[in-house]
């Protein structure tokens, strides 16, 4: 089983973007985004860099460009990602999961697809194991991502 995860634009609306107005009633020309690497969405490193490619940062430039505003993408760790979106210090980001935390600082679009989260465990297991719900978990450990949002139902499950 795979639990299913929720991708938000948390890119300040998209549509919107090329008519919002910063104070001055002036058009956004360029707008700051941070992401985390994450293939094959958002390929590089996190370092501050441009991504050096992936398909979430296709789709993002695209549909940016055809509402004329241009994009400067940089690339860090998830929890860097978040504190830059909180501190005001990045426009926006993408493939971030929705949570009451979070929509406390950052506007979320409608979801434009759907993913799912996969458990992985070693195939020196000696027999492997079936699960159904995250309480069939319960007696396992497992290794979670700093930062990230797994969603309540598994949060509150441990």
């Amino acid at each position: 089983m795979s639990c299913r995860r929720i991708f938000g634009v948390a890119v300040i609306a998209l549509g919107l973007a090329a008519y919002a107005s910063l104070g001055m009633g002036q058009p956004v020309k360029k707008v700051r985004l941070v992401i985390d690497p994450w293939y094959p969405w958002v390929i590089g490193q996190p370092s501050g860099d441009n991504p050096s490619g992936g398909v979430g940062v296709e789709l993002i430039e695209e549909l940016f460009k055809r509402i004329g505003v241009e994009t400067e993408i940089n690339l860090f760790p998830f929890k860097r990602v978040i504190t830059y979106l909180e501190a005001g210090k990045a426009d926006g980001s993408w493939l971030i999961t929705k949570n009451s935390a979070r929509e406390k600082f950052v506007i979320f679009s409608d979801p434009l697809f759907s993913d799912y989260y996969y458990l992985y465990y070693s195939d020196k297991r000696k027999t492997p194991f079936e699960w159904n719900t995250w309480e069939d978990l319960k007696h396992y450990e497992i290794g979670l991502t700093s930062g990230f949002d797994y969603g309540e139902e598994l949060i509150s499950s441990y």
